[in-house]
């Protein structure tokens, strides 16, 4: 049986919508990103429904991924701030976006954002009609492993856990079908 543990408070109905967050388990926590910043509640204690505000502070934040200090956030903004970074956990921070994610058009949005499990400065960000972009190094580099995405709804892109080289991405197309797509050699093909 499920139980409740709390953020009602934070989220509101439009905010949900908008931000599409998800939930991540790092270490001995849970992590929320939500418009008001990085949310994080101990797994040891579940049984309240108090939560932390641990990152990004009244900054509306989409997706993070997270190595020691830094994180790498991206937010619902579509012309600037797209993408901010912190080295104190999120304490403070910079706009951290590449100007990669404007090379098309002078707006963006940056949908989700996956680390490699094996290798953290290993990062896949699904952007706007445009793709998938892979960094090597933490975000500070960018390149585009496809050109166009399928759809007009992007949904996720992960790596898979066990497996460096294979990135999957999905979404759904203007015609409201689903589709999924797979890279098994780091994005090459």
């Amino acid at each position: 049986m499920f139980h409740y543990i709390g953020l009602n408070d934070i989220f509101k109905d439009h905010d949900v919508r908008e931000l599409n967050p998800k939930i991540q388990i790092i270490d001995d926590y849970i992590y929320v990103p939500t418009n008001s910043g990085i949310f994080r509640k101990n797994l040891a204690i579940l049984n309240d429904t108090i939560w932390e505000s641990f990152a990004f502070k009244d900054i509306p934040i989409r997706d993070f991924v997270k190595s020691r200090n830094k994180i790498l956030a991206i937010t619902p903004k579509s012309s600037d701030s797209l993408m901010l970074l912190s080295l104190d956990n999120g304490n403070s921070y910079i706009n951290y976006t590449n100007s990669h994610f404007f090379e098309y058009e002078n707006f963006n949005s940056l949908h989700r954002i996956s680390q490699n499990k094996q290798n953290p400065n290993l990062i896949v960000v699904l952007q706007d009609h445009y793709g998938v972009s892979k960094s090597e190094n933490f975000g500070f580099n960018w390149n585009n492993l496809n050109a166009w995405s399928g759809g007009y709804q992007e949904k996720s892109v992960e790596f898979h856990p066990n497996d460096s080289l294979s990135i999957y991405y999905t979404g759904e197309t203007e015609l409201f079908s689903s589709y999924t797509q797979t890279s098994n050699d780091g994005g090459l093909t």
